[in-house]
């Protein structure tokens, strides 16, 4: 009996997070819209809830977004990740999901001029601090590198005004002068978002909601300049982040991002672990 009455407690804890969809689904009441960041941990059904989030979401505003043109943005940090959330979509055209670079992308491709003037400025950002640490440094194979390094940026910064279309791969190498890397992207990308009005609107009109996977990782320029839009355009851009702080993977998210969080964002804590050893061999004995 005892056995019995403690499977049937573990049962019902598996719904001890409903009141967290409950939560998010709240978030997007018309008359009170919010962002919010979910805190989940590992096994705590985090993408369990970004789809049942995206289902209501296709549920309740479907219509009203394919007749209006906007879409959803749906950002997380691997291509794999990408594909089975579409999957799991079912590849409907509400939903954009990409990786972050390649949203970014997106998002500036055809903004040349703006593009070409970011990295000019850019390449002489770093050619000074090359050329300020080249001064203070001795001899030897660090300063012959540096010198290298200078000499291809330079190389770069005169052919820079021939470029005609700068172009970009996501998924690839950008080795010529005319391509940009992966950091040039997060970082221009970040800034235009953050500092131009006309980013800022084309962003919320095209994608009035945006929900980011694996948040802790999320590019801290990113994060910065979503904050800054949120701010700006409150009501009319709804941000949802899912993510565990405690499981940053890499060094380039965002800080103590859990202490970052806007005072006005809802924050829902899932808790429960279903892939708690315990709970997986009491269920399996029962």
């Amino acid at each position: 009996m005892d056995k019995i009455k403690e499977v049937t407690e573990e049962l019902l804890d598996d719904h001890v997070d409903d009141h967290v969809d409950e939560e998010i689904q709240r978030c997007f009441l018309k008359e009170d819209p919010k962002c919010f960041f979910v805190f989940a941990g590992a096994g705590s059904g985090k993408t369990r809830s970004l789809i049942k989030t995206l289902t209501f979401l296709d549920e309740t505003l479907g219509d009203w977004l394919l007749t209006n043109r906007k879409q959803i943005a749906v950002i997380t940090y691997t291509n794999a990740a990408c594909d089975e959330i579409s999957r799991r979509l079912h590849y409907k055209s509400i939903f954009s999901v990409s990786t972050i670079h390649s949203f970014l992308w997106e998002l500036i491709k055809n903004y040349q001029s703006d593009i070409k003037a970011w990295v000019i400025n850019s390449i002489n950002l770093e050619i000074a601090e090359l050329e300020e640490k080249q001064r203070k440094s001795k001899a030897g194979k660090t300063s012959e590198k540096r010198a290298e390094d200078i000499r291809k940026k330079q190389e770069r910064l005169a052919k820079i005004n021939t470029v005609r279309r700068f172009t970009y791969n996501p998924n690839g190498d950008n080795v010529g002068y005319d391509s940009l890397n992966h950091s040039e992207v997060v970082k221009m990308g970040s800034k235009f978002i953050c500092a131009e009005d006309t980013m800022q609107n084309i962003l919320i009109s095209q994608y009035p909601i945006l929900l980011i996977d694996e948040s802790q990782d999320t590019k801290k320029e990113l994060v910065d300049a979503i904050f800054t839009v949120c701010e700006r355009h409150k009501g009319k851009f709804i941000v949802g982040m899912f993510g565990d702080t405690m499981q940053r993977i890499y060094q380039d998210g965002k800080e103590n991002l859990s202490q970052c969080i806007p005072d006005d964002w809802v924050k829902p804590r899932k808790i429960m672990n279903h892939r708690s050893a315990s709970r997986i061999v009491t269920l399996a004995n029962g």
